[in-house]
């Protein structure tokens, strides 16, 4: 079975850019797991987190990356911001994916989402939320700096990673 690769990381941090980019390189599938849920669903991501919470929505999130993964075939997977935080998601990326996390200093992230953001549901108390997270992002794969690099930059250095892996 050919391994996909799973681009993870906060908000912000190009995780949709970089997979669109790699999976062009590659010459393979790319999913955008937000998108998916908003088309598996037939709701946006904020309704469902205004009207049902955020259990549901990372329940749909699972349900999404399942199908994702599913194939034999090598996709590209960009992760929502929380993927990697949700047990139930780690077994499947770890059976199928390889995981690649993009990091970026807060204040990065801040300067590229601007001070507030109401599109994205957990932009509220972003910075909480960020330094919440790093330790899982951490621990759950490859973490490359991609502060100041292209878009092509950062896919040269996911191949060279999946090379050396």
């Amino acid at each position: 079975m050919v391994r996909s690769i799973a681009i993870g990381g906060f908000m912000g941090a190009g995780k949709t850019t970089t997979g669109r980019a790699l999976a062009a390189r590659l010459e393979c599938a790319f999913v955008d797991l937000d998108e998916r849920v908003v088309v598996e669903s037939g709701r946006l991501i904020q309704d469902i987190f205004e009207t049902d919470g955020e259990a549901v929505f990372r329940s749909l999130e699972s349900q999404a990356l399942q199908s994702a993964l599913s194939d034999n075939a090598q996709v590209v997977v960009a992760l929502g911001g929380g993927t990697l935080h949700t047990a139930r998601n780690i077994p499947l990326l770890n059976a199928a994916a390889d995981v690649i996390i993009l990091t970026l200093p807060w204040l990065e992230h801040k300067r590229r989402l601007g001070v507030t953001d109401e599109s994205r549901p957990l932009w509220g108390d972003a910075e909480a939320l960020y330094k919440l997270r790093q330790p899982g992002y951490r621990s759950a794969g490859v973490s490359i700096d991609v502060q100041g690099l292209s878009t092509e930059q950062i896919v040269d250095k996911v191949l060279e990673v999946m090379a050396c892996a």
